[in-house]
């Protein structure tokens, strides 16, 4: 069992404190100059001396304890995957950061698992969430100033080896998309879609390759589809009317199986999704014409990792699946296609 002792301040170099170092500037400032559970560093030890320490108080470990930082190393390890890199801010904290542009990933159930052990802590962003290099996702720490190493085991076991988390990269670079309206075919009315889709793509390094522009009529959407696909377009965006008595949504289901048929989320709740053999169609309602948000948003990243849309998934996101159209809009980093236990 851990237990506490005096030792020479010369004597103290990697060993651990067992209380906080209180430093005084008189009539300017007091405070704790070492935290308890610091590991003395060389260089600590003049600066020990000149607050006037000539013995500090060690808390000694059994064989069978792992200090915290030691700790927070171990599970940071095995809950992380390669596209995160660790960095150690101090407090006995370890940081996960994003090593590549990618979707952000949880296995809930993992986490969920490994923090049955009561003294570990591990905080994350969204799983699901689509983030840039060098962001933060990540920290892990344990709360105690020590651990039984049997429970860092258990850890490992319950997370099944690990990794918990990791950064999925983008897989998909290029795009098709065919446009469905008579009255921008006749230039009555100028397409809003095509800019917008160009946009949304391009945030994740994706090309637009070409847009079609083609008639309300089932032959016509089906033909620049297939055009699409062979032209090695990896996915299809089709933009149009979606409701159920709409061409669009039947051209979609011709020529490919479709997955999801509407999704419980709002704005763009009559989204399709749909695949022919490998390749991802998506069929966007006018919707996300009138909202910079919608679930698109929610459902293009994760298609770009190559993720294989479902309706269990999709209903997945009811819990969350509302966007609250805030002012300043701060998506991904919000609730909305979070999603959560129903």
């Amino acid at each position: 069992m851990a237990k506490i002792e005096w030792v020479k301040v010369e004597d103290s170099e990697g060993l651990i404190l067992a209380h906080d170092l209180t430093g005084i500037v008189p009539f300017k400032s007091k405070g704790a100059i070492l935290r308890k559970g610091h590991r003395i560093k060389k260089e600590d030890i003049p600066l020990l001396l000149k607050i006037g320490k000539e013995k500090v108080m060690i808390l000694s470990l059994d064989e069978d304890e792992t200090h915290e930082d030691d700790a927070a190393s171990f599970i940071a390890e095995r809950s992380t995957g390669e596209n995160i890199e660790l960095k150690k801010p101090g407090e006995a904290w370890i940081e996960g950061y994003s090593k590549i542009d990618g979707l952000f990933k949880v296995k809930v159930k993992l986490l969920k698992q490994g923090l049955t052990i009561e003294e570990i802590v591990i905080a994350t962003i969204p799983s699901n969430t689509p983030v840039k290099k060098g962001m933060r996702l990540t920290k892990i720490k344990i709360a105690p100033l020590f651990i039984k190493e049997e429970k860092l085991k258990r850890f490992e076991d319950l997370i099944l080896g690990g990794p918990i988390m990791d950064i999925i990269p983008y897989k998909i670079k290029t795009a098709g998309v065919v446009t469905v309206g008579n009255e921008i075919v006749s230039g009555r009315v100028k397409d809003a879609f095509g800019p917008l889709i160009r946009e949304k793509l391009e945030n994740y390094g994706v090309c637009m390759c070409e847009q079609l522009i083609v008639k309300d009529e089932v032959g016509e959407i089906e033909d620049a589809i297939l055009e699409e696909i062979s032209l090695g377009r990896e996915l299809i965006i089709v933009t149009g009317g979606m409701s159920p008595d709409d061409f669009t949504v039947r051209a979609i289901s011709d020529v490919g199986k479709i997955a999801v048929r509407g999704v419980p989320m709002s704005p763009a709740a009559m989204l399709t999704i749909a695949y022919r053999n490998d390749v991802p169609i998506i069929g966007i309602p006018g919707g996300a014409l009138t909202n910079r948000i919608t679930s698109f948003d929610v459902f293009l990243p994760r298609i770009l990792t190559g993720e294989r849309i479902t309706r269990e998934k999709v209903i997945e996101l009811a819990n969350g699946g509302l966007c609250m159209n805030c002012e300043n809009c701060d998506f991904p980093f919000c609730s909305f296609g979070k999603g959560g236990e129903l």
